[in-house]
């Protein structure tokens, strides 16, 4: 029926808040880093396929709390998810470097600054950091977008006319 799939693109589009999508995205994405980090201090490994996970929650994150149905929410949840896989290897080194050295990772990540950040990804960068950041990307692009309910389906095929 063309005019309940109008008036649930219509709900749909009222529904959808991208300043709920943004907060929810980088929120996961910085808990999401942090519990990598703590998960390499506890290993003693760098676990890249966690990456994939933090990809992933940022945009059902951002798919639960914003609603989006547009574009610009898996462009922001790719963007999110890749800054925080990013954040999390940082994470990750400056807590196994605190240990080494018993300090504290709050302290030592606070000294650090953007370029020393980025001057540690790219320092402790890895061919296989390629494929797993990629699909940490794509997670948060996929995932971002509200997907329609089998009952929203339903309440579109469903004819005006049935008795």
């Amino acid at each position: 029926d063309p005019e309940r799939f109008a008036a649930l693109q219509e709900r749909m589009l009222a529904e959808q808040s991208m300043p709920r999508a943004l907060f929810a995205g980088i929120v996961a994405g910085v808990l999401a880093a942090f519990v990598w980090g703590l998960i390499t201090k506890a290993t003693g490994y760098e676990i890249g396929w966690i990456a994939i996970g933090v990809g992933f929650l940022v945009g059902l994150a951002m798919r639960a709390f914003g609603k989006g149905v547009t574009a610009p929410y898996q462009v922001f949840g790719a963007v999110i998810a890749g800054l925080s896989v990013a954040l999390g290897k940082v994470m990750a080194i400056t807590m196994i470097v605190a240990a080494e050295h018993d300090a504290s990772a709050v302290e030592l990540f606070g000294q650090l600054g953007v370029g020393d950040m980025l001057d540690l990804l790219s320092e402790t960068f890895h061919p296989m950091d390629v494929l797993f950041y990629a699909i940490a990307i794509f997670a948060g692009w996929k995932y971002a977008l509200r997907q329609i309910t089998e009952d929203e389906l339903r309440s579109v095929l469903r004819r005006t006319d049935q008795a």
